[in-house]
C-alpha cells in the first residue's frame, strides 16, 4: 500500500456492530436532571415530598415554570413553586396546574409575577366598609357635584389583594398596590376610601361632572392622581344624585392587571 491511499475497514457482520446510543432514562438520572434544574439537593427533596415523590411531575412543573430552559434561575423557580404548593388547598400540588399551564407562564418573568402574587390574596370579608366623607359638597362649592353614596363593597371585592372576591371575576381587574417602594404599608380599605376622597377632591377642583354611561355623553372617566402616581377610573349610576359605582387604578407603577383566567388560575390554588 502506497502512502496515502485510502484502504476502506472491514463491514461489520450484521448483529455485531455497536448499539444505538440511547439517552439516560429511569428514576436515577431524572432526579439528577431535577438536582441539576435547582441546583438544591435539599429543596428538591422537599419538592419531592410535596408532589407525592413524582419525579416526573416535578420535572414537568419546572419545564412549566421556565426553571429547565433557564438553570441559572432554576432554584428561584423551584423556591416560588414550593410557596405556591404550600399555598395550595390541602397543600394539593395538581392545584397549581392550572396556573402552571398559562401560556405566559412559559416567560419566566411573567410566571414570578403570578407566583409572587399569589400570597397576597388574603379573601378576607369585607364586613362593613368606611364610607368617603366628603360625597356631599361643602355649602359654599354650589356647583359642585354631591352623590349619594359609594358602593365600596365592590370596589373593595374587585380591586384589593386583601378582599377580593373570585366568584364572578371579569375579563380584566386591576389591583391596588400593595407592599412596594411606592406603597410601603399596602392598600387596605381605609386607604381606598382616602384615595377616593381624593378622586372626588380633585373632580371638584377641575370643576368635572360626571355622569352614567345611561346619559349621552356619560361614561365613566379617567383621573390622573398626581400625588399618587397613578390615573385612576371613576364612574357613576344611578339617577342624581349619582352612586359611585366603579374606581379602580386603571395605570401607574406598580398597578398589578390579571386577566379572568390567571385569576381563575389562583382561584383554583386558594379555593375550595
Amino acid at each position: 500500500m502506497s502512502r496515502g491511499e485510502f484502504v476502506r475497514p472491514p463491514e461489520r457482520e450484521p448483529g455485531r456492530g455497536h448499539a444505538p446510543i440511547q439517552p439516560p432514562s429511569g428514576r436515577g438520572w431524572r432526579l439528577r436532571r431535577l438536582h441539576l434544574i435547582v441546583g438544591n439537593r435539599t429543596l428538591v427533596s422537599r419538592l419531592m415530598k410535596l408532589t407525592g415523590d413524582d419525579e416526573v411531575k416535578l420535572e414537568k412543573f419546572l419545564e412549566l415554570a421556565g426553571g429547565k430552559r433557564q438553570l441559572a434561575g432554576g432554584k428561584r423557580q423551584a423556591v416560588r413553586l414550593e410557596t405556591l404548593i404550600n399555598l395550595a388547598v390541602n397543600k394539593d400540588a395538581d392545584r397549581v396546574a392550572d396556573l402552571l399551564n398559562l401560556p405566559e407562564c412559559r416567560a419566566v418573568a411573567e410566571f414570578k409575577r403570578l407566583a409572587n402574587a399569589v400570597p397576597l390574596f388574603k379573601q378576607t370579608p369585607v364586613g362593613t366598609p368606611l364610607i368617603p366623607r366628603n360625597l356631599t359638597p361643602p355649602p359654599s362649592t354650589t356647583e359642585a357635584q354631591a352623590f349619594s353614596g359609594a358602593d365600596m363593597v365592590h370596589l373593595l371585592i374587585r380591586h384589593t389583594y386583601e378582599y377580593y372576591n373570585f366568584t364572578g371575576a371579569k375579563a380584566a381587574q386591576s389591583f391596588w398596590p400593595v407592599g412596594t417602594t411606592a406603597w410601603p404599608v399596602g392598600t387596605t380599605a381605609q386607604d381606598v376610601v382616602h384615595i377616593l376622597e381624593e378622586t372626588i377632591d380633585e373632580l371638584r377642583r377641575t370643576g368635572t361632572i360626571v355622569h352614567p354611561i345611561t346619559v349621552p355623553g356619560g361614561g365613566p372617566i379617567s383621573v390622573p392622581l398626581i400625588s399618587r402616581g397613578i390615573t385612576v377610573q371613576f364612574g357613576v349610576r344611578g339617577s342624581v344624585p349619582y352612586t359611585i359605582g366603579q374606581f379602580f387604578p386603571a395605570s401607574g407603577p406598580d398597578v398589578e392587571i390579571f386577566t379572568k383566567a390567571q385569576s381563575d388560575a389562583i382561584k383554583s390554588i386558594l379555593v375550595l
